[in-house]
């Protein structure tokens, strides 16, 4: 299409191990290995410039990240439990990865004007969605974060003659 239209796509799988997990007890951050953990993921991102002036750009990402056999103690479950005294355990296995979002989704529109003879205005309108992601390997809703959108406008004076863009 005259090279209007950018299509990608990527399929992946990373198979960990001895993964890093940091997690805060009585008041410290301690690091522990959390043996294994196995991520499957897509993502497909396509940009098209459908008029000379005006323009789109969308991503999709889907991710399946778990934790597998990893036993380890709730500090924020069971305070005081995870530095002495009766230690009490959970394994984890199947919980998703910290901070990984099951889906993803962004898209923007881009437009640009010249404005007379002094340069050219581009505005733009920005999307993003994120899916609910925990903050900690125990799938707490207490540390987690709800799916969530923003949007942003942003506009972009680039003058004519000018080095600066």
């Amino acid at each position: 299409l005259e090279d209007r239209v950018s299509l990608s796509a990527s399929v992946f799988h990373y198979d960990y191990t001895d993964i890093q997990v940091s997690q805060i007890t009585d008041l410290q951050v301690n690091i522990e290995n959390a043996s294994e953990a196995t991520v499957y993921g897509a993502e497909l991102e396509l940009s098209a410039r459908l008029t000379p002036a005006l323009s789109v750009d969308a991503a999709l990402a889907l991710l399946s990240a778990e934790y597998g056999d990893y036993v380890s103690c709730d500090a924020m479950a069971f305070p005081g439990n995870c530095s002495g005294g009766v230690v009490v355990l959970e394994n984890v296995k199947g919980n998703p990865l910290t901070r990984a979002p099951e889906r993803t989704f962004n898209l923007g529109l881009q437009y640009s004007v010249p404005v007379a003879d002094f340069g050219q205005l581009m505005l733009r309108a920005d999307g993003y969605w994120s899916s609910k992601v925990y903050f900690s390997h125990f799938k707490d809703p207490n540390e987690s974060q709800d799916a969530y959108r923003v949007f942003n406008l942003s506009g972009e004076f680039a003058p004519a003659n000018s080095r600066l863009l």
